[in-house]
């Protein structure tokens, strides 16, 4: 199984499917396995106002766009 996300790459404002490592829980949370990601308009909004670029960080690890969806819990810790 592939741990795919859409990113933003902030060159173009566009966006971008990349492989990403399969999270692993810390103690206190868990990973989920979504298998439905909703895509709403403030996304598109969070897009064009780049307002994600302050959470990318050093290594340009962008963060992942979407702000729910449904899965299965994988892991507990």
């Amino acid at each position: 199984m592939s741990n795919r996300a859409v990113v933003q790459t902030f060159v173009d404002n566009g966006l971008e499917i990349v492989v990403r490592p399969k999270p692993i829980a810390s103690p206190g949370n868990v990973v989920i396995r979504l298998t439905v990601r909703a895509v709403n308009p403030i996304d598109s909004v969070i897009i064009r106002a780049n307002w994600l670029r302050n959470l990318a960080d050093e290594h340009h690890y962008h963060p992942v766009i979407g702000s729910e969806g449904f899965g299965h819990i994988t892991e507990v810790v």
